[in-house]
């Protein structure tokens, strides 16, 4: 049963200028308003997200964490997810919020959490 947390914006940000602070949703950028990172306004691709309600305001932002590096927290911290991997019986490709009653997005870190 070895698990983490799954990297997200939630959590913290890469970069910016927010000294790591996590995004702020939902956020206002040029006048429309974002529940999630975006690249909008942004030419190399790189997902970004305000860190305060309001970007044009404040200037405040950081990059969204990539989801498939290594976990945070748990009992595997430092090791990468294991994409697909099994939980109760269900096979997941990606970082999930089942079992769970807070909502943080994890992953396991081996190919079967039930029998791992």
């Amino acid at each position: 049963k070895k698990y983490g947390f799954c990297p997200s914006e939630l959590l913290y940000t890469n970069g910016g200028n927010s000294d790591g602070s996590p995004c702020f949703f939902p956020f206002v950028f040029e006048g429309t308003t974002y529940n999630a990172c975006t690249t909008d306004g942004r030419s190399d691709g790189y997902r970004w997200c305000a860190t305060t309600a309001n970007f044009d305001q404040d200037k405040k932002y950081g990059f969204c964490p990539n989801r498939d590096t290594a976990v945070i927290g748990g009992n595997s911290q430092g090791d990468p997810c294991v994409f697909p991997f099994t939980f109760l019986g269900e096979s997941y490709s990606s970082c999930t919020s089942q079992g769970r009653q807070d909502g943080k997005l994890w992953c396991a870190t081996t190919s079967n959490y039930d029998t791992d």
